[in-house]
């Protein structure tokens, strides 16, 4: 597994990754009364949540299956003034 620690983009996203199999969103600090969700990509391009968003420090831990490249990103809803750092750890995948 790779890991990367990734600031939130203005929007409250951190940017995507190509993965497949297992990843590993850890989070901490301020979440200004905001949840963090680890969110995948369909065929579609609509992005969906996956686990338990955070609203607090901690982890969320989701296997994809192996089969298929995905695109994974976490996003940041209803924050108020949040300080927050975020580890993804993933395989990263070009594909």
């Amino acid at each position: 597994m790779t890991q990367q620690a990734t600031n939130l983009l203005a929007n409250g996203q951190t940017a995507e990754i190509s993965t497949k199999g297992r990843v590993v969103v850890r989070a901490d600090g301020a979440f200004g009364s905001g949840a963090l969700a680890l969110q995948a990509q369909d065929p579609a391009d609509l992005w969906h949540p996956f686990g338990t968003p955070l609203t607090a420090d901690g982890v969320i831990d989701f296997t994809f299956p192996d089969s298929e490249i995905i695109k994974i990103r976490t996003d940041l809803t209803g924050a108020t003034s949040p300080d927050i750092d975020v580890w993804v750890n993933a395989e990263e995948t070009r594909g």
